[in-house]
């Protein structure tokens, strides 16, 4: 596997070059306070009021109200309710979700000083709020082979983080470290290395990966479809783009909305209206123009010079966007009548004075 991953990198201008989403970790350091070795004891009073406070922040957590999940947790401390694992790993989430990601670190340190053993959740949630910090070199040593069981999900957590920042060395020296550890890339790990190609605007490298996956037995999904449309379509090869819609066809990989977005401005792209057409028809039949589909038919539409069919999907919307509005102020002229070009000038003032 690896071999074959530095001649991607040499093919991207440098060592080997993959992609992956993810986020970090590091393995914290021993606390100064050691682990208890004896059990807990709770009184009966402390336990049922700990049980009340666990059950009412996981509620609150399952409902997205994290700043009430916040307030119940400080009250159950100054209460003096020492949290258990669930409690804390549920905290961790929450403190996630609200970017406070040192306190995700205190969570952790908790854990610790608790004797609690960390399991995968804890680490990842560790690593991501790591990574977040900007804290890589800690992430990183997250995954000490000797402290952790290594595996492809821990990998594609921190091969995402790097891709995010465009830390491209990190993710090279990841994929060394982890080269003859027995770990099987999946789907993620590819669609990771291909985003961070893209990035890096390496054809040559997306096209190596696909060729990769294949050996590796791996299919890529509808979501790796889609991006791929979308990826070679931003990178100016449309062909490829096409040759990648027409593979999901013989795969019988089934299109979805996303999937006919995504082909809308390669079609446009290769100046073929007609199927720019069909395609917009098929979003309709299944309920997707959403205000996103409204905005890529309007776009495709500009490119192909169909001024009207564009004014008509723009003056749908109804929310304010100013760079399409923008790009359709550039059409007035375009337009064969006064009329016309009257009622596109109010549709843009129309949406330029909407709110956010």
């Amino acid at each position: 596997m690896w071999v074959q991953l530095s001649k991607s990198f040499r093919a991207c201008g440098q060592k080997p070059l993959p992609l992956a989403r993810t986020q970090c970790s590091t393995t914290s350091a021993p606390s100064s306070t050691p682990p208890s070795t004896t059990q807990e004891r709770v009184s009966p009073t402390l336990m049922r009021l700990r049980n009340k406070y666990e059950s009412d922040i996981w509620k609150c957590f399952k409902d997205q109200n994290l700043g009430e999940a916040d307030r119940l947790f400080l009250q159950a401390r100054e209460k003096g309710v020492r949290p258990n694992k669930k409690m804390l790993l549920t905290m961790m989430q929450v403190y996630n979700l609200l970017e406070q990601y040192n306190r995700t670190e205190e969570l952790w340190e908790d854990l610790l000083r608790s004797g609690i053993t960390p399991n995968k959740v804890a680490l990842s949630l560790r690593m991501g709020a790591l990574c977040h910090l900007k804290k890589y070199d800690e992430a990183r040593s997250c995954l000490d082979p000797e402290k952790v069981n290594l595996d492809i999900e821990l990998v594609n957590l921190l091969i995402g983080a790097f891709v995010k920042a465009s830390e491209y060395d990190r993710v090279v020296e990841l994929l060394r470290f982890i080269d003859g550890k027995q770990l099987k890339f999946d789907v993620l790990t590819y669609t990771t290395l291909m985003e961070m190609n893209r990035k890096m605007k390496r054809v040559e490298g997306i096209d190596f990966l696909l060729e990769q996956m294949s050996e590796d037995g791996l299919t890529p999904d509808v979501y790796l479809c889609n991006r791929l449309i979308s990826i070679y379509e931003e990178l100016e090869v449309p062909e490829k783009a096409v040759n990648i819609w027409k593979q999901m066809n013989r795969a019988g990989i089934v299109a979805d909305i996303g999937t006919y977005q995504s082909i809308i401005p390669v079609f446009a792209s290769l100046g073929r209206a007609d199927l720019v057409d069909r395609t917009r028809d098929l979003l309709a039949n299944m309920g997707g123009l959403t205000v996103f589909s409204l905005k890529v038919l309007c776009r495709a539409y500009v490119r192909l010079e169909k001024w009207s069919l564009a004014m008509d999907f723009f003056s749908k919307l109804k929310n304010k966007d100013e760079e399409l509005a923008g790009l359709m102020a550039t059409t007035y002229h375009k337009l064969q009548s006064e009329k016309q070009q009257e009622l596109l000038r109010e549709i843009v003032t129309a949406n330029m004075n909407m709110k956010e």
